[in-house]
């Protein structure tokens, strides 16, 4: 898809990331940022922005440079001080400096707590059950009259196998459906910030109340799970217990949000591209790569946030204590100086053609977490979906559509011909 891009954009592109026409196909401003303006200071978005590979990840590695604590301050920043002191839930989760929203030390303490469940021979030993779930929400998905992927298949897969690694409760499924949605209109700089707070409010105490009924029965059934290793944590005086909550919360709001989109835009690209599909089927194997390329052409988080420490100058640029950087690693991950033919879905792709290798889960200190877990889930996701649909097709006529949250791009549906 190539985009026309107004003449306004020239004068800062990164507004052009916040209209539905930006969301849809954001890859023009990128490119024409990595290639003439890599690091700019984006009025829309208050924040500098940085695109190009090698600049995000030096962003990524910087991280006594650029902080990620109070990456949710700059949200609350929008709202009447009236507002704020009634959302006292939201000032506690994205005030707090927890895991992805801390540094050193802290950020070392909370990965070490979560390390044995995220554990890579932990998550390989779940693969058969996996496996299991794939084929049984795929055949469950046979029987539905209009079959959408999301809805009926990577949605329920990615909330299954994340909420049975963490071990907490299905049956609270909708409330944990809830706290996601609220979050990403409480960040959405297009949402109105008053009713997005006040709805994000009303969810992280329904989560709060959900997680605090859950926590008797996950320590008295003592299993492996990334919850009852909190709950240790927190019996050994090592977490408070608004500290065990916001962790919960971090993990069940964003977890389970990546693998349901990269797993839809891998196979969506795959169905548009049918002779890598037919390598796909031939060879099962393949479907690691195609999915570490759906990450990378396609990835769902478009951006980290981070703040400036203190008075700095990077690359030629003087940068305030206080402000606010945005590192696109979506439009790092096809910066063309350092990846051939970026713009084209390629499952032979090798991913560490670009210095360093792809960025599409971050890098440094904050290199996602839940790796492991994707790479488990997402190629046995997209096998077991060819597997059981040996003719499945896009409905014909259905045009793609986009979520419209600016930086984070999610279809907002995929109908399909199963065949």
């Amino acid at each position: 898809m190539t985009t026309q891009l107004p003449a306004e954009v020239a004068a800062d592109p990164a507004a052009w990331l916040t209209t539905p026409d930006g969301i849809a196909d954001p890859f023009p401003v990128y490119r024409q940022l990595t290639q003439q303006n890599p690091i700019y200071w984006g009025h829309s978005l208050e924040a500098w922005i940085v695109t190009g590979h090698s600049l995000v990840q030096e962003v990524y590695k910087s991280h006594h440079v650029f902080s990620s604590i109070g990456n949710g301050l700059t949200r609350l920043a929008r709202l009447p001080v009236q507002v704020r002191s009634g959302i006292p839930t939201v000032e506690l989760v994205e005030g707090m400096e927890m895991l992805s929203r801390a540094d050193p030390p802290r950020h070392t303490q909370h990965r070490l707590m979560i390390g044995r469940p995220l554990a890579p021979r932990r998550v390989g030993s779940r693969a058969g059950w996996v496996n299991e779930l794939c084929d049984r929400l795929a055949g469950q998905m046979a029987g539905v009259p209009e079959p959408d992927l999301i809805r009926d298949y990577t949605l329920p897969i990615a909330y299954h196998a994340v909420l049975d690694l963490f071990g907490a409760p299905m049956e609270d499924l909708d409330v944990y459906r809830e706290a996601t949605s609220a979050w990403h209109q409480f960040v959405a700089v297009t949402s109105d910030p008053v009713a997005a707070a006040e709805r994000y409010e009303a969810a992280l105490r329904d989560l709060r109340t959900a997680v605090e009924s859950a926590l008797p029965g996950i320590a008295e059934r003592g299993d492996d799970g990334i919850i009852a290793s909190l709950v240790e944590a927190h019996a050994r005086g090592e977490l408070t217990r608004d500290e065990l909550f916001v962790m919960i919360e971090i993990f069940l709001t964003a977890a389970q949000d990546n693998m349901i989109y990269t797993v839809a835009a891998t196979v969506y690209e795959l169905l548009r591209h049918p002779d890598q599909l037919a390598e796909v089927r031939a060879d099962p194997s393949l479907a690691a790569a195609a999915y570490e390329e759906g990450v990378r052409f396609d990835t769902p988080g478009q951006k980290s946030p981070r703040r400036v420490i203190n008075d700095c100058e990077f690359h030629g640029h003087r940068m305030e204590a206080g402000q606010f950087l945005y590192n696109f690693k979506a439009a790092a991950v096809r910066d063309g100086t350092v990846w051939s033919h970026p713009d084209e879905f390629d499952i032979h792709r090798d991913q560490n053609e670009a210095p360093r290798g792809t960025l599409t889960f971050g890098r440094g200190i904050h290199y996602c977490i839940g790796v492991g877990v994707a790479r488990v889930v997402g190629p046995i996701a997209v096998n077991a979906l060819l597997r059981r649909f040996p003719r499945i097709e896009l409905v014909p006529g259905w045009q793609a559509g986009w979520g419209y949250v600016p930086t984070f791009r999610k279809l907002t549906d995929l109908p399909l011909r199963l065949g």
